[in-house]
């Protein structure tokens, strides 16, 4: 016996085709929130920065040092690469943000990595050291306080020298 490939008018209906158009929009609208939370949960830049490699005019009054690098495994298992110092503000103005361009070079000296990170405060959480946003901890004039940047990635071309970093970006209270 041939089976018919359309149903009869009168045959009842499997609802099976009938699924994709639903699973098509529940699926269009996990996407949709996905891409909602992503650009509403990153921070506003206040100013463009200057090109890469252009310093900001106040980068001459923060002044970084006790460079320290370490990496940490994630809760996921994988690594996290911290560098850590302090920055000192020698200026008359009080310092809400910077934002930094680290570039990491390789053993010719070229570029194997380069990106643009927010100085993170370090501060004391109970026993604990966390970090902080400097809109909540600002860094006011003849201030220090230790900072911390996070790699999610660093490039295995990378030479194991200290990155250097250049201040693009200054945020002012």
């Amino acid at each position: 016996m041939v089976e018919p490939i359309l149903p009869s008018p009168g045959a009842p209906h499997s609802g099976r085709d009938s699924q994709w158009p639903a699973i098509a929009a529940g699926g269009l609208l996990v996407v949709a929130a996905l891409a909602a939370v992503i650009l509403l949960t990153r921070p506003a830049e206040e100013s463009a920065p200057p090109p890469p490699d252009q310093p900001h005019p106040y980068s001459a009054n923060l002044q970084f040092s006790g460079f320290q690098m370490s990496e940490v495994k994630n809760f996921m298992g994988g690594k996290v690469t911290h560098l850590e110092g302090e920055v000192k503000n020698t200026g008359e103005r009080t310092v809400t943000g910077i934002t930094v361009e680290v570039i990491f070079r390789n053993t010719l000296a070229e570029v194997a990595q380069k990106e643009l990170l927010p100085v993170m405060a370090l501060t004391a959480r109970g026993p604990y050291m966390d970090v902080a946003d400097l809109r909540s901890a600002p860094l006011g004039p003849g201030q220090s306080r230790g900072f911390r940047l996070t790699f999610e990635h660093v490039s295995a071309d990378w030479n194991r020298e200290f990155p250097a970093l250049t201040v693009v970006n200054v945020s002012f209270q």
